[in-house]
């Protein structure tokens, strides 16, 4: 007898999808769907019967809780509302902004968003435009002071980190000295945390993987993508996100630079954000690396998601020490 193995991701058949947005949603016939790419959830194109495109994200079955997928689809559409580029989801025909679904492994979740063109802001970033994208990320922080959602989505990187150093250690059960780190990193980030003086570090709604490469540019118009990780939490923490991916991916200083200059001409950092800057770097740094181990077996290894451990252990040490923490 063969025994049947659980699936941890699965694909969704491109013509059923097809189906059940045809079936609810006012657009035009037919619809036509097909997969554009996997990651921590799968995105398909839509194309309606007067060939307007539309995108599709299905999110992975466990990996957003019902409540955290109300809050991104609401705050996507109160975005757009005042103005924001951002993929914003299209309401079904009882209006509601996203749809559940039967999987193998379980229940998963849609929603239909507006297409975006233009390029990935990644593949050519310049130093003028990048001091409107921090520009832009600062008024996105300012009018998220008012959005209202009708849940809530805390970001609590404790709990976090204390869930997913257990992927790491796995990941590293092969090098001894970088169990012992990882353990003792995490202990001394959360440790840190708890000290910090919450009152002196302004927080509010943030994007939470902010990066070049969730960015879409055209016709000098900036398309912020991809707020799968946003919630409530610290607002410099958005902007360390930003500078580490760009030195995780080597982009020149200048433009980590300009950004953040673009950023303080609409909110100047207080002294209390930039004296944690670094802290906030490593903490970046060190939720990616918990973050990937903890999803790699749904997601695999991607130009992006890789999991160099010589230099993840090199770096994060270098980048403990340089925030003072080690």
């Amino acid at each position: 007898m063969t025994n049947i193995l659980p699936i941890t991701h699965s694909i969704i058949n491109s013509d059923s999808l097809s189906n059940i947005i045809s079936s609810n949603w006012d657009l035009p016939k037919p619809i036509h769907s097909e997969l554009l790419n996997r990651g921590m959830n799968d995105v398909y194109l839509i194309r309606d019967g007067k060939n307007i495109n539309h995108a599709c994200r299905v999110w992975r079955s466990g990996f957003r809780s019902e409540n955290d997928i109300i809050f991104e689809t609401e705050l996507l559409s109160f975005l757009h509302k005042n103005n924001i580029n951002v993929p914003f989801p299209i309401e079904s025909q009882d209006k509601s902004l996203y749809m559940a679904i039967n999987a193998p492994e379980g229940r998963r979740f849609f929603s239909l968003f507006s297409w975006v063109d233009g390029y990935v802001f990644g593949s050519k970033p310049d130093v003028d435009n990048s001091f409107k994208l921090g520009a832009q990320l600062a008024t996105i922080h300012q009018v998220l002071k008012s959005f209202a959602p009708s849940v809530s989505r805390e970001i609590d990187m404790k709990i976090r980190l204390k869930t997913e150093i257990i992927f790491l250690l796995k990941m590293n059960t092969h090098r001894i000295d970088d169990l012992k780190w990882y353990r003792n990193a995490v202990s001394i980030m959360i440790n840190k945390l708890d000290e910090l003086n919450l009152k002196s570090i302004p927080s509010g709604v943030i994007h939470g993987d902010f990066h070049l490469y969730n960015v879409f540019f055209q016709d000098n118009k900036f398309t912020v993508m991809d707020f799968d990780n946003c919630g409530h939490y610290y607002l410099i923490f958005d902007i360390c996100s930003f500078i580490w991916a760009n030195d995780y991916v080597r982009v020149d200083q200048k433009i980590s630079d300009s950004f953040l200059k673009g950023y303080n001409s609409i909110r100047n950092l207080n002294y209390e954000e930039l004296s944690l800057l670094n802290f906030f770097y490593a903490l970046k740094e060190l939720s990616f690396l918990c973050g990937f181990a903890a999803n790699v077996n749904s997601v695999g290894h991607t130009p992006l998601l890789n999991p160099n451990l010589d230099w993840f252990s090199e770096k994060t040490k270098l980048n403990f020490q340089k925030a003072g923490l080690i």
